[in-house]
């Protein structure tokens, strides 16, 4: 067998790279949460053929923090098209999606509501998942209370 023996010439060497670094895998982590917001009405102004209330709280949970809100109802209409930021230690997440009203007793309501999340900031930035809720709504005090349960998923940098 004959062996022969190569020599490398500087153009050779400098076609060889290093291998590329390993890119991060995004796995994505479902969580449960469970919670509730407490929040009051700022502002009502007219929206087309409704109202907008406008308003702002706390959540308290597993999604802990403040809370902006803007709801639409359309005149007549039972259910309401709602969205909630919730501004959290671990970044901001938006909830959207539609409430429901029962038959009111001296002005209060009973509210439920099936809701999905949007995504947000921090570790919410690409976030899913759907939250349920139940409370009540309180025309004159124009204060809603409600507790929610549900599942958030995220990407999760993993190496």
């Amino acid at each position: 067998m004959l062996r022969r023996t190569i020599a490398l010439t500087p153009f050779l060497l400098g076609s060889i790279t290093a291998p590329a670094p390993v890119p991060h895998v995004m796995h994505t982590v479902c969580e449960a949460v469970e919670g509730s917001i407490d929040a009051h009405v700022d502002t009502l102004r007219p929206a087309g053929a409704g109202i907008r209330f406008k308003g702002r709280g706390r959540s308290a949970g597993d999604l802990a923090g403040t809370v902006a809100v803007d709801v639409v109802r359309r005149l007549g209409d039972p259910r309401f098209d709602a969205e909630f930021s919730i501004t959290t230690a671990a970044g901001q997440i938006q909830i959207s999606g539609m409430a429901h009203t029962g038959v009111g007793v001296a002005g209060v309501y009973p509210v439920r509501v099936a809701l999905e999340v949007s995504g947000g900031t921090g570790a919410f930035k690409e976030a899913g998942g759907q939250l349920k809720g139940t409370g009540v709504a309180d025309k004159g005090a124009r204060t809603m209370a409600m507790r929610f349960t549900g599942v958030v998923c995220h990407a999760e940098n993993a190496r």
